[in-house]
């Protein structure tokens, strides 16, 4: 009698346990992660989110990350050009290590999210708008090299993204579909701490990721989610006059940062001379021929590390083989 009693109560306090968890899941599943209500309401981070959000310049910080301390090579050089040529500013290199320590600490509400992308370079796409958000400053890949201080393109904006030239869109060749929306690339972005364009995108990024469907990288955490996120924000950023209601985004021209495109939109003879996937790279020859007027701020080769293989593959057909 006394053993069957102990078993009823072990299946009351499990069934128990049960209705708990349904409970916050289905309450969990009720919130509004629509874009309106993501940029209405940035998710409270710490006692010190107010005052973050009340910085009124982009500070002097440039992110870069890396798997480890030990920069290859060839991205050390370019790395230190961005200190050379900026040298008040703060450098930082965030490690995996250090990338999942940020999500921890500050931003636990990403954490699922964060450990469930199946590839490092999904983490390492996710996490940069988080380096922003917090700090401020800018984020630079590290083949991203600058040309000239960085200061006068940042002056008095709240965030900065850059555009990249792509072909135009053409209903009979869904490729052009494809480049159009990698035309704001995530390997260079800028902006003052707390702004709520990265809460916009960290939400699109937590809603992509419970969708079932398979997508490529570059829609999930990519540049992708960058150009969805800023026509999102542009749009529900506006009030019934037109007039912006919130922290303001500058989308830069090409020029400015990325004036050699990987799409189609260079000519073969730049792809081989700018890519760093080519044989025949060559930095000096592919500036005189994107700037000859030195008016860029900095310039990506699109070594692609993150894929090699299928970076290979896309700059070889590219050239028509």
């Amino acid at each position: 009698m006394a053993i069957k009693k102990s078993r009823i109560i072990a299946m009351l306090w499990v069934a128990g346990k049960i209705v708990v968890l349904l409970h916050f899941y289905f309450k969990w599943r009720a919130k509004d992660v629509s874009p309106a209500a993501v940029v209405q309401a940035t998710v409270p981070i710490n006692n010190t989110d107010v005052t973050v959000s009340m910085v009124t310049a982009i500070p002097g910080i440039i992110h870069q990350s890396w798997k480890t301390t030990s920069i290859p090579k060839e991205f050390k050089q370019w790395s230190d050009s961005w200190k050379t040529l900026n040298p008040s500013y703060e450098h930082k290199l965030w490690t995996d290590q250090d990338n999942y320590n940020l999500i921890k600490e500050f931003y636990p509400w990403f954490l699922a999210t964060y450990e469930s992308y199946k590839k490092p370079i999904m983490r390492a796409d996710s996490v940069r708008v988080f380096y922003l958000h917090k700090y401020g400053g800018i984020y630079s890949d590290l083949d991203v090299i600058p040309l000239k201080p960085i200061d006068k393109l940042l002056d008095g904006k709240d965030l900065v993204l850059a555009r990249m030239n792509v072909p135009p869109l053409d209903e009979k060749d869904p490729d052009t579909n494809w480049y159009y929306v990698n035309q704001i690339p995530n390997a260079w972005m800028a902006s003052k701490p707390g702004h709520p364009f990265w809460m916009h995108a960290a939400k699109l990024m937590m809603s992509l990721a419970q969708e079932k469907r398979d997508m490529p990288v570059e829609e999930k955490t990519g540049p992708i989610v960058i150009y969805r996120a800023y026509y999102e924000y542009s749009e529900l950023q506006k009030d019934a006059n037109g007039k912006d209601q919130f922290s303001s985004i500058t989308l830069a021209d090409p020029q400015s940062i990325f004036p050699y495109s990987w799409t189609p939109v260079s000519s073969k003879e730049l792809h081989m001379i700018c890519s760093q996937q080519s044989p025949q790279f060559d930095q000096v020859a592919c500036l005189k021929a994107v700037d000859p007027e030195h008016k860029s701020f900095a310039i990506s080769y699109w070594s692609h590390t993150w894929d090699k293989k299928r970076s290979r593959y896309l700059f070889w057909r590219l050239l028509g083989y």
